[in-house]
């Protein structure tokens, strides 16, 4: 039988920890590609009105305001909670970053974060609740 030290035992223990922790972590990082796909809302309190955003599986999106005003986009996963959306217009394609927190969506654009909640969540149906009682 072969006699393990104690600096050896503490070492594999801290080792098997190490493991540990981060098998945990992969388990619960981000996956944001997978839980954007979907329609998401946002609803403005001001005369804006609300605004859908509709991401698909395969990479494309669409924005889509109260007006009848659309813009096309497609979207790419970049990790750790961040997607890459590339809104397609004529001459030029703008380029936000954005991350899902639950069911809320949060899309970084100059000078604002406008915030989109998940269609037909809880959500979705309070913030329009509040939306109609403004106005």
């Amino acid at each position: 039988m072969t006699k393990i030290s104690w600096s050896d035992a503490i070492l594999i223990v801290f080792a098997i920890i190490l493991l540990l922790w981060a098998q945990s972590w992969y388990n619960t990082a981000p996956m944001t590609g997978e839980r954007v796909v979907g329609a998401w809302k946002s609803y403005s309190l001001s005369k804006f009105g609300t605004t859908t955003a509709e991401f698909r599986g395969d990479g494309t999106c669409r924005f889509r305001e109260t007006g009848g005003a659309q813009f096309s986009c497609k979207w790419t996963d970049q990790g750790h909670g961040q997607i890459k959306i590339v809104v397609i217009e004529p001459g030029k394609n703008n380029v936000f970053f954005a991350g899902t927190v639950g069911d809320r969506l949060y899309v970084n654009e100059p000078g604002r974060e406008p915030s989109f909640v998940r269609a037909e969540s809880k959500f979705a149906y309070d913030r329009q609740l509040l939306a109609k009682a403004t106005r």
